[in-house]
């Protein structure tokens, strides 16, 4: 019984000394931290989606690229560590890319669920409608992708939801300029700059 309440305080204790902060504040904090001079809780222990503005994104999208191939992603939510392990949670998306013949070309569909390489995830979360993930497609040879959502919510007798996509290499990202690949890149399979418009099935 003493084990019990000693424990019971402890969990309590712990719980009373824990930091859950929002997406949205994540973001603020993310975009505002030098102009404003802003540091994150010293006891920060979660990043939640508490305002539920990864739901619309949540499901699977179909669009064209280039009217020649087929993109589909599929797209959830999970709570993965930081760096720092603090738990965040992100959208990840896996995909499956089609030709005209409906020859799979690329999948990440296949992945396993504690396997986060190659998987996409969202890196900030902008509380009026977009996402960036950051996006690396399997190979050795390839360079680091922001990978832009913007939901487009239905209009009623109109319109369908949509997700806008566009692909961008990373300004973050170090050149591997190392062999085996001497500066030579592999060329991205979801085109960069390239607007793809994806509808929910």
């Amino acid at each position: 019984m003493f084990k019990t309440v000693f424990l019971f305080i402890i969990l309590l204790a712990n719980s009373l000394n824990a930091q859950i902060i929002s997406l949205d504040q994540y973001y603020y904090f993310q975009t505002h931290k030098h102009q404003e001079n802003l540091s994150l809780p010293d006891n920060l222990t979660e990043i939640r989606d508490l305002n539920n503005v990864l739901q619309p994104y949540v499901g699977v999208w179909r669009g064209s690229i280039s009217n020649q191939r087929t993109l589909e992603i599929h797209t959830s939510v999970a709570t993965v560590p930081t760096f720092d392990n603090v738990l965040i949670d992100r959208l990840q998306t896996r995909y499956k890319i089609t030709d005209a013949n409906n020859n799979v070309l690329s999948e990440t569909l296949s992945i396993a669920d504690n396997n986060h390489i190659n998987i996409i995830e969202s890196d900030l979360v902008n509380p009026n409608g977009n996402i960036i993930n950051f996006y690396a497609e399997v190979g050795d040879c390839v360079r680091v992708n922001d990978l832009y959502y913007k939901y487009i919510p239905a209009v009623a007798g109109v319109s369908v939801e949509k997700l806008e996509l566009l692909n961008y290499l990373s300004h973050d990202d170090a050149p591997k300029d190392f062999a085996p690949c001497n500066g030579n890149y592999t060329i991205p399979i979801i085109p960069l700059g390239e607007l793809i418009i994806l509808t929910k099935i």
